[in-house]
């Protein structure tokens, strides 16, 4: 819409092309051809949406297990190295790309904070093989931990939690909820054993799996060994994913 200005002038937008004043000038501009976007019909703007869907309930999740010790930035960088993953695989038309039909094991050593790593505290390799389609064997080498924890000044004891998350579906109801186990071990202990334990999981339809390996510190309260409080915060919580499928 267009109109005479008292100078008998036009301002405004004639046809294709529209007309302003800039510094005591008329000037036409012509104008971009409006384009509409269908979102349904948009291929990688559904997958994108999907994938980063699937991410906020893997980030719910792993929030609720660690008790929101966990960077801010979570979500945005998991959902991007996700991407990367999928992106990479050129031999699937990009609209049957899926986390629940693809490999996402370069998700392995995906650090849950980056304010503190998981690889630069505790430094034995944890081991994940599948067993079968319902049964993944998680494997903690022996370790002796003055040697391989860097363990934060003043703090004692430690506590190594593996957690696998599986999803199903982006809805919560078909997400299993998250399997746990824990080893206990001091800084002065001399040698802890290997441990292996099997991840059940109960259903084997295609889905989305991780294990995330964390490992919490604890310092006595005044010195007394037996009060002990947790050291973690939000700053610092080292976890890794250790598994990905």
């Amino acid at each position: 819409m267009a109109k005479f200005t008292e100078s008998k002038g036009i301002l405004g937008m004639v046809g294709p092309v529209y007309v302003r004043t800039f510094r005591g000038k008329k000037i036409m501009q012509s104008r971009p051809q409006r384009t509409s976007s269908d979102k349904e019909k948009n291929i990688s703007a559904n997958f994108m949406r999907k994938v980063s869907l699937v991410m906020s309930v893997l980030k719910r999740k792993l929030v609720q297990q660690m008790d929101r010790r966990l960077d801010s930035y979570l979500q945005p960088r998991l959902t991007g190295k996700v991407l990367q993953i999928l992106y990479k695989e050129k031999q699937v038309p990009l609209a049957e790309r899926s986390v629940f039909s693809l490999d996402c094991s370069g998700l392995v050593g995906f650090e849950c904070n980056s304010n503190t790593l998981f690889k630069d505290t505790f430094h034995v390799p944890v081991v994940v093989n599948r067993e079968s389609v319902t049964s993944l064997r998680v494997t903690i080498p022996g370790f002796i931990p003055r040697e391989q924890v860097i363990f934060p000044n003043g703090c004692i004891e430690a506590v190594l939690r593996l957690t696998t998350v599986t999803i199903h579906s982006p809805q919560d109801e078909l997400t299993e909820p998250p399997r746990e186990f824990s080893i206990c071990f001091r800084l002065g202990d001399s040698f802890v054993e290997e441990v292996s334990k099997d991840c059940n999981s109960l259903l084997e339809q295609e889905k989305f799996e991780v294990v995330v390996a964390d490992i919490q510190f604890f310092y006595p309260i005044k010195s007394v060994p037996q009060r002990l409080s947790l050291y973690n915060s939000k700053v610092y919580n080292p976890s890794m994913m250790v598994y990905a499928k």
